[in-house]
This record gives C-alpha cells, structure tokens and sequence, in this order.
C-alpha cells in the first residue's frame, strides 16, 4: 500500500498543495 500511496502524496507535494508532506515521505 505504501508504494501505491507514496507515489501519490509525493505527486500532490510536487505540486506545491502538501508542501510539509514532501518532506516526510522524502525524509
């Protein structure tokens, strides 16, 4: 599930909307 739902929160930081999620799921 993991790998299906980090794809996604990272394509929706990228955009700019979640900027705090980048970080967690890049960190």
């Amino acid at each position: 599930i993991e790998k299906v739902v980090q794809p996604i929160f990272f394509h929706v930081a990228v955009e700019g909307i979640i900027p705090g999620e980048v970080e967690i799921h890049t960190a």
